[in-house]
């Protein structure tokens, strides 16, 4: 792609981000809001090339590797909901050891999938999938991958998971290009969507504003990390990856990346052999990344997960160490443009009552963080149906009925002021 082209993208992302800005409102932030990273209890387990999860609150790690010859099948949790006076937790064991693998919490219903990995470093890539239910602490194998896949990106949306890209050899191996999809209530089993525009190794993937964001990774196996994001809008069946016309300030592989507050961060990982520390920040107001605060120690192939406008990191591989180091990034808004989200109108489900999946729509009178419980007659909440930034609009989601009971249940949001909006449906067996 030469010069001329990149600047149409980024003059197509500006002049969005600026209409979008003057629809909703929005004053375009001019510098990265003030972050902080914090230490948090360390993991038992020291470990590298691990993965993790975030559900109701809980925060799982997965695997990984102890040194470069002793791979493990421990998995930890940590209640984010107790802050630092919070204690690690061991879980059941993997079915066998991996690394390299993917973590990816599914928000409909509550369970973690583990998504290929290899069972050492020197190793052929597995592609084996299992469901981590959290709440009976059981694994269970699911559909396979079509092919081997390891040190793949991976995000979900809307039920569906994606796994992005990954090799099928650590520091040897054939890096793909390629994009499957996941819906674990779906019959139909990993499916071929559009493929990169590059390919790409450990490279990081989050969901913002109903598109994937791609970024960094080895895109030819030369081990040295890349600039360049690529974004998937997932509200236009078929669309094509673009390019985003915004280069990283510096290549970067083996990363983290997460969302606070409708912003895409990403941090830590390695670029040209030298294992990093800093943060950048992609501005959604104008689509440029700035520089944010470093985190505490050096970090790559680490676990990493967004949750209630927070980053964590914990473990991976610092100064040539394996780490069991947890941290915590939060920001404090440097202005007051960005407000919480409003849902204006919740309508009724439909079908209702229902068997098998049936839709929630709903308004959004102010862009801001948009959440929708499920509760049963008795008040437990039971399934988070939405949990992410939006932008004003009419949205919908897909609930599935799979892991609910028959009965009567209650969807529940809250508008920026606090006042909540409930209806009421049924589920039929």
């Amino acid at each position: 792609m030469n010069h001329f082209n990149i600047k149409i993208m980024k003059s197509s992302f500006l002049l969005t981000a600026l209409l979008t800005s003057l629809m909703t409102g929005l004053t375009p932030a001019l510098s990265l809001a003030q972050g902080n990273w914090e230490t948090l209890p360390p993991m038992p387990t020291a470990r590298t090339y691990t993965a993790g999860a975030v559900v109701d609150g809980k925060f799982y790690v997965f695997g990984g590797m102890m040194d470069i010859n002793t791979p493990t099948d421990v998995v930890e949790m940590y209640n984010l909901t107790a802050g630092a006076e919070g204690s690690w937790v061991t879980k059941h064991k993997m079915p066998q050891a991996m690394i390299g693998m993917a973590a990816v919490a599914d928000t409909l219903n509550g369970k973690i999938y583990l998504i290929g990995g290899a069972p050492s470093y020197f190793s052929s890539a597995s592609n084996k999938v299992y469901e981590y239910d959290p709440l009976l602490d059981t694994f269970i194998a699911k559909t396979p991958l079509p092919e081997p896949r390891a040190f793949m990106a991976a995000c979900e949306w809307n039920g569906d998971i994606y796994a992005i890209g990954g090799t099928t050899q650590a520091g040897a191996g054939e890096v793909f290009q390629t994009v499957l999809k996941y819906n674990p209530s779906s019959p139909l089993g990993w499916v071929s969507v559009n493929s990169l525009i590059k390919k790409r190794n450990v490279a990081a993937a989050v969901v913002l504003d109903d598109k994937i964001f791609v970024t960094g990774g080895d895109e030819e196996g030369l081990l040295n990390g890349s600039k360049t994001t690529e974004v998937l809008d997932l509200t236009a069946p078929g669309s094509a990856w673009m390019l985003l016309g915004a280069d990283m300030m510096g290549n970067r592989w083996m990363h983290g990346a997460g969302v606070i507050d409708g912003q895409l961060y990403v941090f830590g990982g390695a670029s040209n052999g030298e294992e990093l520390s800093n943060v950048e920040m992609l501005n959604m107001s104008n689509g440029e990344w700035v520089a944010g605060p470093d985190m505490l120690a050096q970090h790559r192939m680490f676990a990493y997960a967004s949750y209630d406008d927070a980053i964590y990191a914990a473990g991976g591989q610092g100064g040539g160490v394996v780490q069991n180091k947890f941290e915590k990034f939060s920001v404090v808004s440097s202005s007051n443009d960005r407000q919480s989200g409003r849902v204006g109108l919740l309508y009724q489900n439909y079908p209702n009552p229902f068997v098998g999946s049936t839709t929630i729509e709903y308004q959004v009178t102010t862009p801001g963080d948009v959440e929708i419980t499920l509760h049963d007659v008795a008040g437990k909440m039971v399934k988070t149906a939405v949990r992410s930034h939006h932008f004003p609009g009419t949205h919908s989601v897909n609930l599935q009925a799979g892991d609910l009971e028959s009965g009567v249940y209650f969807y529940t949001t809250k508008n920026g002021e606090g006042n909540s909006i409930t209806r009421k449906m049924v589920v039929l067996k």
